[in-house]
Parts: C-alpha cells; sequence; structure tokens
C-alpha cells in the first residue's frame, strides 16, 4: 500500500472541505430565506441547524489557519510532518474540540426527530440517547489525554477514538431504522382506506433513509481509514480527511432534510400568498364540486375531491402536543373514514 503522509492529507482533506463549506454556505442561506419567508421550523431545529454552521465554519477557519503555520512557517518537509503530527497543540486540539461537537449534536438532532415521531416517547429513544452520551464521553476524554502532562500515544488514543466512532455509526443506523419504520407503520394502516397517501409516506421514508446511509456511509469510511491510521502499519493517514470532511457533513445532511421539504412546501398551490409564513390554506382547498387538484406537503398532486390525508405532517408536526397517529385512529374494525381537515403545518421535523 503505498505512502499517504499527514500532510498530504492535510492539504486535500482542507480542499474539499472548503468545496463543501461552500456548497453548505448556498444550502444553509437558501434554507434560512424559505424559513424565514416561506414557511415554519421547530425552534429545536432551527438552533440546531445555526449551531452546526457555526461550528463548521470555526472548523474550517481553524484548518486554514493550521496550513497556513503547518506550509508556510516551517523550514522543511519534516518539519511540517512534525508540526501537523503533533496533535497536542491547541489548534488542532480546538478543532477536534469542534469535530466532536459537531458530531454529538448533529447524533442529537436525529435523536430528537426519532423522539418526535414516536410521539415523544422516552423508551425509545433512551437507548439512543445513553450512546450518544456514550460517544461523548469517549471523545472528549480523547481530547483530554492530549492535555494531559504526559504526551498522548496511539494506544491510549486509539480505544476511545474507537468507541465514539462505532459507537455514533450504531446510534445513526438504529436512529434511523426506528424512525423510518415508525413512518412505514403508520402509513400501513392508512394507505388500507385511504388512497394518496403512500406515495407521500414512502417520500419521507425515502428522505431519511436516503439521508440516514449518506451519514452511515461517511462514518463506515471514517471508521476504517481510522483504524487502518492507527494501525501503525503503514504510512496511511486518509483518516485526516475525513477528520477535515465530517462537520461539513454533520451539518449539510439535516440542512438538505429541511431544504427539500421547504421546497416542497411552498411550491404548493395550496397555500396564501403574501408575506409571512404560509399556513393558512386557500378557500375549498379540498377542491369540491371544482375538481381542482391539490398539491401534498412534498408538491405532489392528489385527487380534487378525496380528503388528503398527510401522514409527514401528521407524523412530524408537534403543534403543542396535540399531533394525531393517524395509524392508530384508523385502526380499528368499527372506525368510520374520519373527514379530516388538512394540516397545512410547515413545521418540517425531519431534519
Amino acid at each position: 500500500m503505498a505512502d499517504f503522509p499527514i500532510d498530504f492529507a492535510y492539504l486535500v482533506g482542507s480542499w474539499c472541505a472548503a468545496v463543501l463549506w461552500g456548497v453548505y454556505g448556498v444550502l444553509f442561506g437558501l434554507c434560512l430565506w424559505l424559513v424565514f419567508n416561506h414557511g415554519q421550523l421547530h425552534p429545536v431545529q432551527l438552533t440546531a441547524m445555526i449551531a452546526l454552521y457555526v461550528l463548521a465554519t470555526c472548523h474550517i477557519s481553524l484548518d486554514f489557519a493550521r496550513l497556513i503555520q503547518g506550509f508556510i512557517y516551517t523550514d522543511s518537509g519534516l518539519d511540517r510532518i512534525y508540526f501537523f503530527s503533533n496533535v497536542a497543540l491547541h489548534i488542532n486540539v480546538a478543532k477536534d474540540f469542534l469535530y466532536i461537537t459537531s458530531l454529538i449534536l448533529g447524533d442529537s438532532v436525529i435523536v430528537w426527530r426519532c423522539w418526535i415521531v414516536w410521539r415523544k416517547k422516552w423508551l425509545v429513544v433512551a437507548l439512543p440517547i445513553l450512546m450518544v452520551t456514550g460517544e461523548a464521553i469517549a471523545g472528549y476524554v480523547a481530547i483530554g489525554k492530549y492535555l494531559s502532562p504526559e504526551l498522548a500515544t496511539d494506544t491510549s488514543v486509539k480505544p476511545w477514538g474507537t468507541a465514539m466512532f462505532s459507537v455514533s455509526l450504531a446510534t445513526n443506523v438504529l436512529v434511523t431504522s426506528l424512525t423510518a419504520g415508525r413512518i412505514w407503520w403508520i402509513s400501513r394502516t392508512t394507505n388500507k382506506l385511504m388512497a394518496g397517501g403512500g406515495t407521500r409516506s414512502f417520500a419521507a421514508i425515502t428522505l431519511i433513509i436516503e439521508s440516514g446511509l449518506a451519514m452511515t456511509i461517511a462514518k463506515v469510511i471514517e471508521f476504517a481509514t481510522f483504524q487502518i491510521a492507527f494501525a501503525g502499519t503503514v504510512n496511511m493517514q486518509a483518516i485526516y480527511i475525513m477528520f477535515e470532511l465530517m462537520p461539513q457533513l454533520f451539518g449539510i445532511v439535516p440542512t438538505v432534510i429541511i431544504l427539500s421539504i421547504q421546497v416542497g412546501v411552498t411550491s404548493s398551490k395550496a397555500y396564501s400568498a403574501g408575506n409571512g409564513p404560509r399556513s393558512f390554506p386557500r378557500s375549498n382547498p379540498y377542491g369540491s364540486n371544482s375538481g381542482e387538484p391539490n398539491i401534498s406537503s412534498f408538491g405532489r398532486r392528489t385527487p380534487g375531491n378525496f380528503p388528503i390525508v398527510s401522514v409527514e405532517t401528521n407524523t412530524y408536526g408537534d403543534h403543542h402536543g396535540s399531533e394525531i397517529e393517524l395509524g392508530s385512529k384508523l385502526g380499528s374494525k368499527n372506525s368510520k373514514l374520519p373527514n379530516l381537515e388538512r394540516k397545512t403545518s410547515t413545521d418540517s421535523s425531519l431534519a
């Protein structure tokens, strides 16, 4: 296996992170514009989205400062490699602190999303919460070893890093499965009685699975490169590329989810025009006697003379704890088809 030295890894990783940060900035700005002009977002999601962007920006700023120090203010290649390998430098410790904080915040967001989808059942998210707590402890202990009076070694840091990466990967897979499975179970009962709901719920499930799969692949690569780098058998430092990329991915993935939902909501013709949140449907939203098609929360047309059931809004909408679990309402044998009013919420709890 060819060598991949640490200075080259930092250079490649910083360049890739800069590209992702530019993409992230555009997505973040567009998402904020849509939220504040055309929709609403849960305060938890809005706070997390802004915090993740701030953390990603601070991380890449420190990365650029470290590149300048390493490539401009060193006299030789050996000095440069020694500089980048010195994990005890304050700027490196600060970068790692931002990285781990972004990791914990990103995992906390998907756990919160799962909690909302499961109608705030703490028992369901008890294990994921413990897992996030465990990865936080492992990550910050690893940083603490860099600051200890005794110089940290690979053998002392590797167990904590392995624990953090593996637990984070398991948390991502578990929570994504719980969230997508819950939506599928609710829509399963709904689809037996009402037409058109399957497409909308399938879009929600696909969105969650694809986002979870993207993070899972990234974390698998990160875990593998970490094990190779700390094995000590080859000089393969590709892990530092992932260290630079991951803070951007932690923010890009949930931002893309929010943006996807906001675009679907704001493109709907069923919402009134004007300033402020588009949260009121036009008159005659179900198209009675008119046959005019409606637009679902994901921008798909549905028959005008049929009541609309939005599995996404009924499941994710957290309107003061008053959301209705549609599947349980339609599950009984003697229940009649309810005359449901469409909830025109844009409280996108998917991200």
